[in-house]
């Protein structure tokens, strides 16, 4: 039961305005502003225990004139419950002008854990091979299915109707091998491409794939020391698919690769690999993965980098040695080929203090070898583990 209550406030609504560009647009499925005021609800009695799990909990409204209708939780502190954004929630405000005080309420996050297993209920056709863990050697799938299929209604509320690949021009897609939007769906796209295209698919399509590269469209990643922000790629892919179209000059080969059971999988060197980005083939510490050594003992690191073939020449090359963000220590190449494709980089660094360190290599590479392109970088990274005693 609701003992008593904050609802809403009239600047509470969430403002529309100025919210269409890429970065910002989501702000408009917001139900309620909670940067301005966060609604709160006292409760008579709340869930206890240690193991308490609430994520994706809704407040479902059991009497009153809200009856049926149900907010999202946001946190509970002690027994008052915040409620959250509401995000695709529509008439969330009007909702909340019907509560009031005396009202019994039910914390409720069945749908949401249900979710979690609700991709091995609603298995999709043949061609979507992630799914091949949850079908039989017949095909059939293994566990009971249900009627929804939600890829598709994903896939149109992101772009207006549901991916075909019967695509009538030259097109270039860019994807990242660590995005949470799973690797694999740029491959399925590119299986209809070929599907619709036959031996033409050559002329018309290429995939990059780019490692070390997530979800997120920014310059400066989370977490410099374990991604790359893929914009380089994209800028340069922009520019190669303007020369496409325009004077006939077919961009670098398609990024080679495998995908099982959903997982994608990149040859470990550029000649192999193909596409556009630089490949650190190996980096070592003292000739291994992993170095053990003492405080104050030099610790030699050697990379062998290559850029694939017509993608360009390396530009720069880093490291962080100790965790630095901005990667303090430039690197040199050594033993360059001739056309600025292929280089060594060796340093030497010595730890002054105990512990496990993962000293980072990140390299550039740039079409025409020019480090002064800010757009136009293409990144990569490699780490190593160094145990000092």
């Amino acid at each position: 039961m609701i003992l008593e209550a904050e609802l809403f406030k009239e600047d509470n609504v969430a403002k529309e305005e100025n919210k269409t560009g890429v970065d910002d647009a989501w702000h408009r499925f917001r139900g309620i502003d909670i940067t301005t005021f966060q609604p709160w609800m006292k409760l008579e009695s709340v869930p206890e225990g240690d193991d308490l799990y609430l994520t994706g909990t809704n407040i479902v409204f059991l009497t009153g004139d809200a009856a049926g209708q149900k907010v999202p939780l946001g946190r509970l502190e002690g027994n008052i419950a915040y409620i959250s954004e509401g995000f695709g929630l529509p008439g969330m405000v009007d909702i909340l002008k019907k509560v009031k005080p005396g009202d019994e309420i039910m914390l409720d996050n069945s749908n949401f854990i249900a979710i979690q297993t609700y991709h091995r209920h609603q298995v999709p056709s043949a061609d979507y091979h992630a799914w091949d863990q949850f079908r039989d050697a017949d095909g059939n799938p293994i566990y009971p299915q249900r009627p929804m299929l939600m890829g598709p209604l994903m896939a149109y509320g992101g772009a207006g109707s549901v991916q075909s690949g019967r695509i009538n021009c030259k097109m270039i897609v860019i994807g990242a091998l660590l995005d949470g939007a799973f690797p694999w769906q740029p491959d399925w796209y590119r299986s209809k491409v070929k599907e619709y295209l036959g031996e033409r698919e050559p002329e018309q399509f290429r995939l990059w794939y780019i490692d070390r590269a997530v979800h997120s469209d920014e310059a400066v990643t989370g977490n410099e020391l374990r991604f790359v922000s893929y914009l380089g790629a994209l800028f340069q892919g922009l520019l190669d698919l303007s020369d496409w179209v325009e004077r006939g000059i077919a961009p670098p080969d398609s990024t080679v690769y495998t995908v099982v059971d959903g997982q994608v999988y990149v040859p470990p060197t550029a000649g192999e690999r193909k596409g556009i980005q630089p490949v650190i083939s190996s980096l070592k510490a003292n000739g291994s993965e992993c170095a053990v050594v003492n405080v104050g003992d030099p610790v030699h690191f050697t990379a062998e980098v290559e850029v694939p073939e017509r993608a360009g020449k390396l530009t720069a090359a880093e490291w962080s040695f100790e965790g630095e963000q901005d990667y303090p220590v430039k690197g040199e190449f050594a033993s360059m080929s001739s056309d600025g494709t292929k280089a060594t980089v060796k340093a030497v660094y010595t730890f002054n203090k105990p512990g496990t360190y993962f000293p980072v290599l990140r390299v550039r590479s740039n079409r025409q070898g020019d480090p002064d392109n800010r757009f136009t970088q293409v990144k990569n990274l490699c780490r190593v583990r160094v145990i000092v005693r």
